[in-house]
């Protein structure tokens, strides 16, 4: 029931997570778990999954080159300590359109590993 309420939903909905010892990002195009299949309206939200501040990397084991589930790839050193966190700026453009812009970094801000912005 979730899924299909989240489907059926905001457009404006961007859902944030750190337990996955990766930075990726999907912009909803794998994240469609109502049940819909509507190709003109789909359901999925854009999903960004960032950290860890300080432990191993996690590449799970389905994520093959040819079943990776993020449209934006991963970014993480499977086996060796990853230092990796994410910023989330929210701001107006001049015709008021509301947008965000993420970016990633690895060990400190001058490494950006990902950036990017939607509105």
């Amino acid at each position: 029931h979730i899924a299909s309420t989240i489907g059926a939903g905001p457009r404006n909905l961007l859902v944030l997570s750190g337990d996955n010892h990766m930075v990726a990002f999907d912009d909803g195009s794998n994240t469609d778990y109502s049940g819909r299949g509507d190709a003109d309206t789909p359901g999925g939200f854009p999903l960004l999954h960032s950290g860890p501040l300080t432990n191993y990397g996690g590449l799970k084991d389905f994520f093959k080159p040819e079943t990776n589930y993020f449209t934006e790839g991963c970014k993480a050193y499977s086996g060796e300590l990853n230092h990796q966190f994410s910023t989330v700026d929210f701001y107006f453009q001049e015709d008021q359109a509301a947008c965000i812009r993420i970016k990633s970094y690895s060990e400190d801000t001058s490494n950006v590993i990902f950036e990017k912005e939607m509105c």
